[in-house]
């Protein structure tokens, strides 16, 4: 039931045509005051067609990043959710045929994105020798969106007429990137010529805290706030407080047509509430609800209903509880309000820790919770469940007052309900730990969902050995993540561990109940290294270059001191190896890893000293890492990036002293770190290879199966699991690539293309690594193939043409020759597209040497041309295991 008081004339303005009405209506209120409800009853005026869309679930996670101060990965993450926005709200609301012309606006605008400052081949031709700044990256999402706006605003203007769009808490969005698109939007509705006789065509609701502008620019370009423009067709409407007229309206509306009991009871009510509707619509419910008290004790249960205060929600829902005798109702509330949501399981898991046994727990998620008005669906099948945050934060205010000891214990369980997936041990066919394949989870939506939960739930911890524990593996998954994928690409999830931290700092930073919305909330201790970590996350994030060749004019100092930050809160500063676990060495490992890259890409013109500082670092990381089997593929990259090093540090010193026989001495030691880093890889491949044959082969360890003490929830399925025997073509592509550099300073011009051949052959192959082709595999396969053209055309332009033909024919291994674009090509017809690839127009010979990679449609699909391409050539490969061990050809 949707019962709204005092905000009639507001709805029927919103429903009822008129001359000249406002574009877009901005309701104001605070939680609690009925912003969600008109909206409610908005959406019921149109037979409950019109869908409401929270922009919670669109959050980027950037909070305070616009304008100036936006990183590129705030601004991707703000073009990712806003392509989902979008394209949600045209499969809702307008037709097939515009749903399918947004999303390929969206896929256009990412091929823009993409293609035009990030994936081109000439691009990153160029930017082997020039990097891409930061700045030019943001300008291009940027423009990206802008496209995806644009091509929205034409086909909205044209819809029929569906009802108006309904936007839930805007306030989450409005300080990023996101923000600012989305108020440009509406100022291009605002202006929409319409009849002279309309309804409202959006309606957005946020609290008032949030409906501040943005900066000067935002003011200029219409992305700031939209009540201080002029001109514009929007209309503000703030939720005031009931008044006490409005309070006897809502108890008689509530009672059917009955009055309160008379004026002074009203005027109580009024008084106790405060105008409230959420919290007047509690003291119905207990005074005139199903459990109502007699005519003789209205009186006394008004005069002792509880005072206004951050309790008072939960001690009214206590009161009407216990008065319907429904204790274990009750109980369920008190432990729902731990989680931020709730299924099944994890009720009766956090009830069973409570100590209340019931034996209908199914009964009570199903029809007892949702039967409260402050109890909602999350999903049409009803298999996640919330309260009303308004009431949530009131009971777990009570919690922390009455029991702090048992909210912990519900945190933990609920933390450990989350947290199970990193308990999980991944075992490879010889019952040895391998880690590589397993990381794909941190691709995995499902997964990043319940580790996100985790370290939310796990915020609550107030012992200091448990809030160092924490801090470590907050810094593990992040580290974790940022390795895997954010330092080359942008990462979503990294963005989203950082919101989520930042939610924690904010939290406590305020008293519990006035905007507090977590559990971390409760624990008032001060913890100042929560906060530090979370800036050291956001420095890293906002500042580290995407992209495999950085640029040194990134601010490498601020990431190295993120760096150091995160050591030290992780108390890790100063440690001995035989003084930690092994999560701790890997941390520090990771860490070192990074700071290497501070040092390594930083300008060595007036700092000769950084190369032998990168040096040390990588040495570092590679001690801390050895001795940990997960981590032995990690410890294969840092010697193939310690390798790299070596090599830059020869050349450039060579340059400088212009003394070639360094170059010999200096050879040595990076053909020994490349060699360190193939048998590593060439050892896991090679038992990958004899899985592939069918020889040798003993029976592997089930590892789609959870360990003993991770029970999957109830109806779900471990998709999260991958394979661990994936094998690491991208590292092996590689080493294939670092091999023909070597090979080519010392003018084996042959093996040199074969080897960058290879190089090409696995960065094909690993489009299928792990799951279908994404941003991360086009990306690389583009790279890759860069590094080859590079090489075919530097051939051609230094005159040694014949050399160029031949290198041209070698870079693809012959066996597999039928896969490449041109299988066959006369001299001349190589000729001319080298030609041309050596004048800025290299795509035609890499369509002709290679197999095509993805396009930006295709990522995400198994049904694309490349996946289907891939596949075909992985079927050949099946019984050949010579591509996983060619790494000592």
């Amino acid at each position: 039931m949707i019962m709204l008081i005092g905000r009639d004339d507001l709805i029927d303005a919103m429903l009822t045509p008129r001359e000249r009405a406002p574009a877009v209506a901005d309701i104001r209120g605070e939680l609690g005051t009925g912003r969600t409800s008109v909206l409610r009853r908005l959406q019921a005026g149109f037979d409950g067609q019109v869908p409401v869309f929270d922009l919670e679930r669109y959050d980027p996670g950037h909070n305070g990043q616009a304008g100036a101060n936006v990183s590129v990965g705030a601004a991707e993450a703000s073009y990712a959710r806003w392509v989902e926005l979008l394209s949600d709200i045209a499969g809702a609301m307008l037709g097939v045929d515009d749903l399918a012309a947004i999303q390929a606006a969206g896929r256009e605008g990412r091929t823009h994105m993409t293609e035009g400052r990030t994936s081109c081949l000439l691009t990153s031709i160029a930017e082997l020798d020039a990097p891409i700044a930061p700045e030019d990256h943001v300008q291009a999402v940027r423009a990206a969106a802008a496209e995806l706006s644009r091509e929205f605003c034409e086909h909205w203007g044209i819809r029929q007429d569906v009802g108006p769009l309904l936007l839930d808490n805007v306030d989450v969005v409005m300080d990023q990137e996101l923000g600012r698109w989305l108020m440009r939007l509406l100022d291009e509705v605002a202006k929409d010529d319409r009849d002279d006789t309309s309804t409202v065509s959006v309606v957005l609701a946020r609290t008032p805290d949030h409906c501040g502008g943005g900066d000067a620019e935002e003011s200029e370009t219409g992305g700031g706030d939209a009540s201080g423009t002029s001109g514009r067709r929007f209309e503000v409407h703030e939720l005031a407080p009931l008044t006490a007229p409005q309070v006897g309206a809502f108890v008689k509306e509530f009672r059917g047509g009955w009055p309160a009991d008379d004026i002074a009871t009203e005027r109580r009510l009024h008084e106790i509430t405060s105008g409230h509707p959420a919290t007047l619509w509690l003291v119905c419910d207990l005074l005139y609800g199903d459990a109502a008290p007699g005519a003789g004790e209205v009186e006394r249960m008004v005069r002792d209903l509880p005072a206004r205060g951050r309790q008072q929600a939960a001690l009214l829902v206590e009161q009407v509880l216990k008065r319907s005798g429904r204790r274990d109702v009750l109980h369920a509330v008190q432990v729902a309000a731990v989680p931020r949501k709730f299924d099944s399981t994890l009720l009766r898991r956090l009830m069973e820790a409570d100590g209340h046994l019931v034996g209908d727990v199914q009964g009570l998620f199903d029809d007892d919770l949702p039967r409260q008005s402050f109890v909602e669906r999350l999903d049409e099948e009803g298999e996640v469940l919330r309260l009303h945050e308004h009431v949530r934060r009131s009971v777990l205010a009570r919690l922390q007052s009455t029991d702090e000891e048992r909210l912990t214990r519900l945190s933990g369980i609920a933390a450990s309900h989350y947290g199970a997936l990193l308990r999980k041990k991944h075992r490879d066919g010889r019952g040895q730990l391998w880690a590589y394949g397993t990381s794909y989870l941190y691709e995995s939506p499902a997964w990043q969902a319940k580790i996100r939960e985790w370290l939310y739930h796990s915020g609550s911890l107030a012992n200091p050995g448990e809030q160092r524990e924490f801090l470590l593996q907050a810094a593990r998954l992040f580290l974790d993540g940022f390795y895997w994928w954010g330092y080359y690409v942008h990462f979503e999830f990294c963005d989203q561990l950082v919101a989520d931290l930042r939610q924690l700092v904010r939290q406590r930073e305020r008293p519990v109940g006035s905007s507090a919305s977590t559990v971390a909330s409760l624990d008032v201790r001060d913890w100042p290294e929560l906060g530090r970590l979370h800036a050291a996350f956001v420095d890293i994030l906002a500042h580290y270059p995407p992209r495999s060749v950085k640029t040194e004019a990134a601010d490498w100092d601020r990431v190295r001191n993120a760096l150091f930050t995160v050591q030290q809160v992780c108390g890790l500063a100063g440690r001995r190896r035989r003084q930690l676990s092994e999560l701790q060495r890997h941390v520090l490992a990771l860490l070192q890893l990074l700071l290497a890259h501070t040092w390594r890409y930083s300008s060595w013109e007036d700092a000769p000293q950084l190369p032998q500082l990168a040096d040390r670092a990588y040495e570092e990381a590679s001690r801390f890492f050895g001795g940990i089997p997960e981590d032995e593929w990690l410890l294969a990259w840092v010697h193939f990036e310690r390798a790299e090093l070596t090599l830059d540090r020869v050349v450039s010193r060579s340059t400088a002293t212009e003394e070639p026989q360094l170059t010999d001495v200096g050879i040595a030691d990076v053909w020994a770190l490349w060699t360190s880093a193939a048998e590593i890889v060439q050892s896991t491949a090679e038992d990958e290879g004899s899985q592939l044959t069918g020889t040798d082969v003993d029976d592997a360890t089930d590892v789609s199966q959870p360990s003993d003490d991770d029970e999957l929830d109830e109806g779900e399925s471990d998709d999260d699991e991958f394979d661990d025997d994936e094998p690491d073509h991208e590292l092996m592509s590689h080493l294939h690539r670092m091999r023909a550099d070597l090979l080519a300073m010392d003018g084996d011009i042959e093996a040199a293309a074969e080897s960058y051949g290879r190089s090409v052959f696995h960065a094909f192959l690993f489009h299928l690594v792990g799951g279908a082709p994404d941003e991360y595999t086009m990306q690389f396969y583009v790279d890759v193939q860069a590094r080859a053209v590079r090489f075919v055309s530097r051939l051609w332009s230094s005159g040694e043409r014949r050399d160029a033909v031949n290198a041209a024919r070698l870079a693809w291994p012959a066996a597999y020759a039928h896969h490449r674009g041109i299988e066959r090509s006369d001299d001349e017809a190589l000729e001319r597209l080298i030609e041309r690839a050596s004048n800025e127009t290299p795509d035609p010979l890499a369509e002709a040497l290679w197999p095509k990679g993805p396009q930006a449609s295709e990522l995400g699909s198994y049904e694309g041309p490349c996946a289907k391409a891939v596949n075909a050539l992985n079927m050949e490969l099946r019984y050949d295991a010579s591509h996983l061990t060619d790494l000592r050809a």
